[in-house]
């Protein structure tokens, strides 16, 4: 399962599947791996994923549903959790995702809790597939001079090497933070009327991320590139959040009714699995709080102007 992405093409829908990690669906829905701990057998120390599948299972309920992580959602979101709805997810590269439905669509608020994992470290995922690192490969000494040789020939033409060089290797947290491998997490503005709502729609999710290390630079290389990107950005008009893949980050989302999300699917060309704790909190209405207190506030300052106003007939 390591080797999954990079590339390959997946045709094996059951990849990564074990009595843990169980696949499921409806899949003009969704398709991804959920781990169930009641499930799980003995022996997963065996079993690399299966191991995953237990610690991220153990964050989610010794954190995710303490009463101390309830408190810290308060005080950071002003948002009191009422009751939960949690998932461990496992999005395989070239087969997993989620699509924006009405089935999703929730009457009240609700505060989405995730923590994502992904691979960002391109000498690590070489590491474990056994490839050699560049740096470890020596050169022969004439290769050496002549590459020096070359180099200082080619150094008064620097300049228009580097715009023309389109040989950049990103990095794994680029092309995670790209979007253009998928993965990331879009929210979009329902439409009025479902029987018109086309299911392109729900893969319209703009790339520009939300993460704090996002940089300012991506949306304006976006906008030069002009064409059909443009155009998808201009008739993206129901997007309204759209957060990337980025390892081990905590997103917290207020969602209001109305308001549909899903995962762009993974490609086969991404780095590997998006791994992921999803938790979906019951929260009070801010409005009904904020109601309830302007009510108070109006009805003590009707009833204060009504005393003033008898006291000055007497």
């Amino acid at each position: 399962a390591q080797n999954a992405g990079h590339g390959k093409p997946q045709l094996n829908y059951s990849l990564g599947t074990s009595d843990a990690w169980q696949l499921v669906g409806p899949p003009h829905k969704r398709r991804h791996l959920a781990y169930n701990p009641t499930a799980s057998s003995d022996d997963t120390k065996k079993n690399p994923q299966d191991e995953v599948g237990a610690m991220l299972d153990a964050i989610r309920q010794q954190l995710f549903r303490s009463a101390v992580f309830a408190k810290y959602l308060q005080i950071v979101t002003a948002l009191e959790p009422l009751g939960y709805k949690d998932e461990v997810r496992r999005f395989r590269p070239g087969l997993d995702y989620t699509v924006a439905h009405y089935g999703v669509l929730t009457k009240v608020a609700r505060l989405d809790a995730t923590l994502c994992f992904v691979n960002d470290d391109k000498d690590l995922q070489d590491k474990l597939l056994g490839k050699p690192s560049v740096k470890s490969v020596a050169e022969p000494a004439d290769a050496a001079s002549k590459k020096a040789a070359k180099k200082s020939e080619e150094s008064d033409n620097s300049d228009e090497e580097e715009e023309e060089d389109d040989d950049y290797e990103l990095s794994y947290e680029e092309v995670w933070d790209g979007g253009e491998v998928g993965g990331f997490e879009c929210y979009i503005e329902a439409e009025e009327d479902p029987e018109n709502a086309e299911a392109a729609e729900v893969y319209r999710g703009s790339y520009n991320s939300v993460n704090g290390n996002t940089k300012s630079e991506k949306p304006e290389k976006k906008s030069k590139k002009g064409g059909a990107e443009e155009e998808e950005e201009e008739d993206n008009t129901t997007s309204l959040l759209s957060v990337s893949a980025c390892n081990n980050t905590l997103n917290l989302v207020m969602r209001d009714e109305g308001v549909m999300k899903f995962i762009k699917y993974v490609s086969a060309n991404a780095p590997g699995s998006r791994w992921d704790i999803a938790v979906e909190y019951e929260i009070t209405p801010p409005d009904v709080e904020e109601d309830s207190s302007e009510g108070s506030e109006g009805s003590e300052e009707e009833e204060e102007s009504g005393s003033e106003e008898g006291s000055e007939q007497e």
